[in-house]
């Protein structure tokens, strides 16, 4: 909903590895495109490992530099992870939103 607000149009990805990504966001003003994978908690490292294969798949599929996984509050956890898969964002769900 706070994508659509912002004036994304919003598609799910499959990519044609079979890996999902959950977002694929196009800003209808600007053009600019995002990707964006939601996980609660990726402190299990098969979890992680499968929502960053995703996010990758998509990424080289759709040849986008960047993506983003958004997380409950695992930054601590991943941080130094994601900072080894160049390209890639970490954020957790209450930093993602501009609450009034």
């Amino acid at each position: 909903m706070h994508l659509r607000r912002k004036g994304n149009d919003i598609e799910y990805i499959k990519t044609k590895d079979g890996y999902e990504t959950d977002f694929f966001t196009r800003d209808k003003a600007t053009g600019d495109v995002k990707l964006i994978q939601v996980c609660w908690d990726v402190s299990d490292k098969k979890t992680f490992e499968r929502e960053l294969r995703g996010l990758k798949s998509a990424m080289a599929e759709y040849a986008i530099a960047s993506g983003t996984i958004v997380t409950w509050d695992e930054e601590f956890m991943i941080e130094a992870r994601m900072q080894r898969s160049g390209g890639l964002n970490l954020a957790r769900i209450a930093d993602s939103f501009d609450y009034p």
